[in-house]
């Protein structure tokens, strides 16, 4: 039965507005800029993962897994907000799931409603709400369905699970960690494996003092080094898109092989597959749009992984320049600029202060300057590995961003497996070519599954 989500709090008291009491915390940092818009320009993020499982199956699974996650006090599917409060709830195991897994077996529109009826009052809400429902997307036909079971290579059915969540309380990382792993039977954390082989690596390069010493002297002489190089790179930024203007929106949506990526990068010497999928988003770019010379674009870094509340994401950027011939030299280009040591002691940093800003600990005027060049980034990639793997297979996933106003330009990047899974909400200029876009970004990416159908909760 669907039902809508139980408020457990009454409205904001005049004593709340005076005092915030030791269990709520304020939000703080860049979730304000989310929470001054709710309901009007900005609306609950959402993560609708598709899942080769029947739908009652998913949802026993969920509830499962829902129920052992809650015996911790501070975890994630607790958290509560209201107003600009947050907390974690102490009700019962029961009453959290009545008020967080719902359902929606007739595809009757819940997730849509749930995602608009945010921020219309100040009663209290889950800071993050589960929607079931079955499979009605664009990427498998029922007839496909149907086909695949008859092979024995897919279930008969197919079910979406989406997480509808608030993004001035708990960013994308959170969701997909903490949230997103409750859909699975089973689904290591790719950010494991990369942090476990980070740290074993930095405790080889750590043996004995000298070779310690000797390389933190080699930095820092480095860092000197690439300074000036780095400093014009700084400079370079301010030749930016401007964020005025006349502007159409623009959304596709494709999956993107790791393994083909992985490919480029040898082929090519690309680098890593970040910087190698930036690379192909900049030649899609400068094919689509002849009037761009340069894109200065955008990258997130993730720090305090292991929070289960807040939003821990800071940017690292660099300046593009559109190569004289072929998409082939703008993929080399953009990879050479992106994997330049003095590039590195760029983003250092702007990691840094972002991250300050993040965090809401700059000035007013330096916040609303970084806000400003924020926005007038070309494109901003936001790329989360999720999961090495999963049991159930997901077949697709699609990211719907909280903001009306496109600005800037982002790309939400979730890896599961071999799948990159890539949205793209783009505000783009009238001299852009979607048709161009879309080929270029396909030709050079291999990508799959491309269409522009944005989410029906969307």
């Amino acid at each position: 039965m669907c039902r809508a989500a139980g408020l457990r709090e009454v409205s904001l008291t005049a004593d709340d507005e005076l005092e915030c009491r030791p269990h709520k915390a304020l939000i703080t940092g860049i979730g304000r800029n989310f929470n001054r818009e709710l309901g009007h320009k900005a609306f609950r993020t959402a993560c609708a993962v598709s899942l080769d499982t029947p739908l009652d199956v998913a949802i026993d699974t969920l509830r499962r897994n829902v129920s052992r996650a809650l015996s911790h006090p501070q975890s994630t599917i607790r958290l509560m907000v209201q107003g600009d409060r947050y907390w974690y709830s102490e009700a019962t195991v029961a009453e959290v799931m009545a008020d967080v897994l719902l359902i929606d077996r007739q595809g009757h529109g819940l997730a849509r409603s749930i995602r608009f009826g945010d921020g219309c009052g100040d009663s209290a809400m889950p800071a993050a709400i589960c929607v079931c429902e079955p499979y009605k997307g664009h990427v498998r036909r029922a007839a496909d369905v149907r086909s695949n079971a008859a092979s024995g290579t897919s279930s008969d059915e197919a079910s979406t699970m989406t997480w509808l969540f608030r993004h001035d309380v708990v960013d994308g990382w959170r969701v997909l960690r903490f949230l997103c792993s409750l859909f699975f039977e089973e689904c290591p954390l790719t950010f494991e494996r990369l942090r476990l082989r980070h740290e074993d690596k930095k405790r080889r390069q750590q043996r004995g003092f000298v070779g310690h010493f000797l390389r933190g002297a080699g930095s820092a002489f480095g860092i000197a080094l690439l300074a000036p190089a780095a400093l014009m790179r700084l400079g370079m930024l301010g030749i930016a898109s401007s964020s005025i203007g006349v502007r159409r929106q623009f959304y596709m949506h494709a999956v993107v092989s790791l393994a083909r990526l992985k490919e480029l990068s040898h082929v090519h010497r690309t680098g890593g597959t970040s910087s190698t999928l930036t690379a192909c988003i900049a030649a899609a770019f400068f094919a689509a749009d002849p009037t761009r010379q340069r894109a200065v674009v955008g990258s997130n870094i993730l720090f305090d992984p292991d929070a289960p509340q807040g939003n821990h994401v800071c940017v690292k950027m660099a300046s593009l320049s559109r190569p004289r011939i072929g998409e082939r030299s703008v993929l080399t280009g953009a990879a050479r600029t992106l994997n330049a040591p003095s590039q590195g002691v760029a983003d250092l940093v702007i990691g840094n202060v972002t991250r300050a800003f993040v965090k809401g600990q700059l000035p007013r005027g330096v916040t609303r300057a970084i806000d400003r060049r924020h926005d007038a980034m070309d494109f901003l990639v936001s790329n989360l590995p999720a999961f090495d793997s999963s049991s159930p297979t997901v077949f697709d996933l699609q990211t719907l961003r909280e903001f009306t106003e496109w600005a800037p330009s982002i790309v939400y990047v979730i890896g599961v497996e071999d799948d990159l899974f890539c949205d793209f909400y783009w505000a783009v200029r009238p001299s852009f070519s979607t048709q161009a876009f879309m080929r270029t970004f396909a030709s050079v990416s291999g990508a799959k599954d491309v269409h522009t159908h944005l989410a029906d909760s969307y």
